[in-house]
């Protein structure tokens, strides 16, 4: 008697075995072919997503077939496709939508087409979005921070704009102003030869110079300078960059004056 029970329990484990594959096997899952006419490439999006709305057009007949898909949510329009189909054939249809909270019907629909078709109107299917999580509080507080960095520079732009144009003006009228100064010293000035008087010793004629008529080497040398100042003072493309390089090489200086200047301590 105990040996048949072992026995019986020993089958029944065994054809367990056998049809468990067969039995997970048989469980569906949310795949394979789409359950209706239209579908959505996201079916749990959240605000601020784009999702693409998807459906499939096919010409049964043995004749070409054209035609405008319609795509609507909430009965209104968010896009449309033409199409042209020769028979036979089919085609995969879509557009973008930039989804909004709350529950909304998608569907699409057949126009401009002279055709009767069996079926112009696909079922309405129900897309829930949900919305965004909220932000962390650093999020939040960058995202703060960020905006009043942008309003004060945009309030801080006209100020900053009529200071550098008032900073130009004055440049440019020293600049100038240096300008003429250096032409009127590097212009070479009519020579005051002093004519001497002409003598006569045995027959030879003899003529005097002073020593005014012949340019000293430093007269020289403060004209050849006052030249190359007028020359990088006349080209903009000159002067500014040697400005700016001038300018910053003091701001050097004075911040190593500055910082390696002894502390007084008391």
């Amino acid at each position: 008697m105990e040996a048949g029970r072992k026995k019986a329990l020993t089958s029944l484990l065994a054809l367990l075995f056998i049809f468990l594959p067969v039995f997970s096997s048989a469980q569906t899952i949310e795949a394979g072919f789409p359950s209706q006419s239209v579908w959505v490439s996201n079916a749990k999006p959240t605000v601020g997503d784009t999702v693409e709305i998807f459906t499939v057009v096919y010409n049964g007949s043995d004749e070409k077939l054209g035609g405008t898909v319609v795509f609507t949510v909430d009965g209104e329009r968010v896009g449309a496709k033409e199409f042209e189909l020769a028979e036979g054939t089919s085609a995969l249809v879509s557009v973008a939508w930039k989804v909004s909270a709350g529950e909304h019907r998608v569907a699409a629909a057949i126009e401009d087409t002279s055709r009767e078709l069996a079926q112009k109107e696909t079922a309405a299917i129900t897309i829930t979005v949900a919305e965004p999580p909220p932000r962390p509080p650093l999020v939040n507080a960058a995202v703060t921070a960020s905006e009043v960095l942008s309003n004060a520079a945009q309030a801080a732009t006209p100020v900053v704009v009529e200071v550098a144009n008032t900073a130009y003006q004055l440049i440019e009228h020293l600049r100038k102003d240096a300008i003429s100064r250096l032409e009127r010293v590097s212009s070479p000035s009519p020579s005051a030869s002093a004519q001497g008087g002409q003598g006569t010793i045995l027959g030879t004629s003899t003529n005097t110079s002073t020593s005014e008529n012949i340019p000293s080497s430093l007269s020289q040398m403060k004209q050849v300078a006052a030249a190359a100042a007028l020359f990088a003072l006349n080209s903009k493309e000159v002067f500014y960059p040697l400005f700016l390089l001038s300018l910053f090489g003091l701001l050097y200086l004075l911040f190593r004056w500055a910082t390696k200047r002894p502390r007084v301590r008391y």
